[in-house]
């Protein structure tokens, strides 16, 4: 079991202080074991790359920012991840490596803040496998959010939203809450779906 204060001392000059789990290079879980993380601080995992699950159980109980925060892609095949937190459940933001790519396992992701997602990308999101569930509860809020393409192959997916909408009046902009949204192409080949929003203009 892992977890941080809610502040930080001052860290060492070239040295990051992103969440209470970080590592620079990749971040690899595998085997039988089971790790609890709770963010008091910022994130709760954080990798300056990327996050593959071939194995094990990881459970975040708490994350004041991102759950699991990756720069690139984060891949399960096998295992469990289960995430409660105030930002993006998973979050992959940097580049066009910045993908989600799930083809086993389990996910089990809650998120209650503002305009977060449970899996949020700056690039693709892909499901071919696995079963997914995801709720979020903030306002104009997202389960799959993909600044790119977002494809649906298999898996058993159930996602829900129950927050109501957001309007900036500088930017004249209003945003809603919605299980899927893509930047670009949204395609289901196979699987199974199940989309349920509850809040004021809900998608």
């Amino acid at each position: 079991t892992l977890s941080d204060p809610a502040t930080y001392e001052a860290s060492p000059e070239g040295e990051d202080a992103k969440g209470c789990f970080f590592s620079e290079k990749q971040l690899v879980f595998s085997g039988n074991g089971k790790l609890n993380v709770e963010g008091n601080s910022k994130h709760a995992i954080c990798v300056d790359d990327y996050v593959r699950f071939l194995g094990g159980e990881v459970v975040i109980t708490k994350a004041l920012s991102d759950g699991l925060h990756a720069n690139d892609y984060v891949r399960m095949d096998a295992g469990s991840l289960k995430v409660t937190s105030v930002g993006e459940c998973v979050q992959c933001e940097d580049n066009e490596a910045a993908y989600f790519l799930m083809t086993g396992g389990e996910m089990n992701l809650s998120s209650t803040g503002e305009k977060c997602g449970a899996v949020e990308t700056a690039s693709d999101i892909i499901v071919e496998g696995g079963k997914l569930t995801a709720y979020v509860s903030g306002a104009a809020a997202k389960c799959l959010k993909s600044n790119n393409n977002l494809t649906i192959k298999g898996g058993d997916i159930n996602l829900r939203t129950s927050g109501g909408g957001t309007y900036d009046s500088v930017a004249r902009d209003a945003s809603a809450a919605a299980c899927v949204r893509a930047g670009n192409l949204c395609t289901i080949a196979g699987g199974k779906l199940v989309c349920k929003s509850e809040g004021a203009g809900g998608k």
